[in-house]
């Protein structure tokens, strides 16, 4: 699945499903997602494993509801 591959005026991804939102790496093939994107935001509902390399949590609150926002570290 190379979806995302160079798409690079990609800005913001919501994520809705678990599969995704903890198979996120650099190397996986849901990576172009990191590569590329601004903004993640993942469903408050999913219990993430593991933050996206080189991604945190945006401190200051989602602007969006039902979402956690991630931010480039």
């Amino acid at each position: 699945m190379n979806a995302f591959l160079n798409c690079s005026n990609l800005a913001t991804v919501y994520i809705d499903n678990e599969t995704i939102a903890n198979g996120i790496t650099s190397v996986s093939s849901y990576g172009y997602l990191t590569n590329y994107a601004d903004i993640l935001y993942i469903k408050d509902t999913i219990e993430v494993t593991t933050v996206p390399s080189g991604w945190t949590i945006d401190t200051s609150g989602s602007d969006v509801v039902g979402y956690v926002k991630y931010i480039k570290a």
